[in-house]
């Protein structure tokens, strides 16, 4: 059975209420203004992981 890879992706308050996320796929943080939008980016991470994954030749 193939391992799983893992998928990075935190969000984090940061001053003023902005809400840092790591976007792994872009190898960039961005600060959004609301919690709901940095959830949006986190799973828009985790899609494009599992995309990734299947596109990915196998070994």
């Amino acid at each position: 059975m193939p391992k799983k890879a893992t998928i990075e992706t935190s969000h984090r308050s940061s001053s003023g209420g902005r809400y840092e996320v790591r976007l792994v796929s872009r190898n960039k943080t961005v600060t959004v203004s609301s919690p709901v939008r940095a959830k949006i980016l986190e799973q828009t991470e985790k899609l494009i992981a599992a995309s990734e994954r299947k596109s990915a030749p196998s070994k």
